[in-house]
């Protein structure tokens, strides 16, 4: 692909993608956390975790995915949160 409007409108819809995995998997994160491991770090990411979901509710829960529609049009959560957490490298 060589035509930059193309390439646009590829990296536009791959972060929308993205964007929607991580706000299911943090919707998810809320109800059922996920397993943290010995060294501390969770075994999953958010966007892996919304993507297990997500593909789950394109399959076989056709209600779940109305659920995920409406999601994705909420705003995520304020950082300033007490249980935001910060990322260290």
């Amino acid at each position: 692909m060589t035509a930059p409007d193309r390439i646009g409108r590829l990296f536009l819809l791959l972060s929308l993608a993205y964007a929607w995995m991580v706000r299911i998997g943090a919707w998810r994160a809320d109800a059922l956390p996920i397993a943290v491991k010995a060294h501390g770090r969770r075994a999953m990411s958010l966007a892996q975790y919304g993507w297990d979901l997500l593909c789950d509710a394109l399959r076989w829960q056709r209600p779940l995915f109305q659920t995920f529609l409406a999601l994705l049009m909420t705003a995520f959560p304020s950082p300033s949160q007490p249980d935001s957490e910060s990322v260290r490298y």
